[in-house]
Formats: C-alpha cells, sequence, structure tokens
C-alpha cells in the first residue's frame, strides 16, 4: 500500500503530546513519509525517523482512507 496517498489524521492524544513534546507536524510527516517503518500489529505501524540528536517515533493505524496517527514521541 503506498502511503503517500493516504491523509495523515492525528488523534486528540497525538496532537496533545506533539505539543507537550515539542513535535512540529512537519516533522510528523516527514517522519511518516521517509522513516523506518516496523510492523507492531494486524493494523498497526511503527514510523522511526532519526535525526543527529534524537529520533520522532509516531504509533500509527493504517485506515482505507487515512493513515490515524495514534501517538507521537521523541526519544
Amino acid at each position: 500500500m503506498d502511503l503517500s496517498q493516504l491523509e495523515i489524521r492525528l488523534s486528540r492524544h497525538a496532537f496533545m503530546r506533539a505539543n507537550e513534546r515539542d513535535i512540529d507536524l512537519a516533522e510528523i510527516n516527514k517522519c511518516i513519509k521517509t522513516g523506518k517503518t516496523v510492523k507492531t500489529g494486524k493494523n498497526l505501524l511503527k514510523f522511526i525517523k532519526k535525526y543527529d540528536n534524537y529520533r520522532i517515533i509516531c504509533l500509527c493505524e493504517i485506515r482505507t482512507d487515512c493513515v490515524w496517527v495514534i501517538t507521537v514521541m521523541r526519544d
């Protein structure tokens, strides 16, 4: 499945965590589009994007019409 064609939507929880952890929406998009993908369940994927001093991790559910971001982390 080509994820670049799907809309990226954030849950309320993911939006709150992104604000709390100073993660920009552009970083979330870049993480999903260019990061490493790890399958973590039947419909769940973890996207990991490494930068020089930190990583952005997005836990997402792949739906038929969108990529639903459940939570985001800075590691």
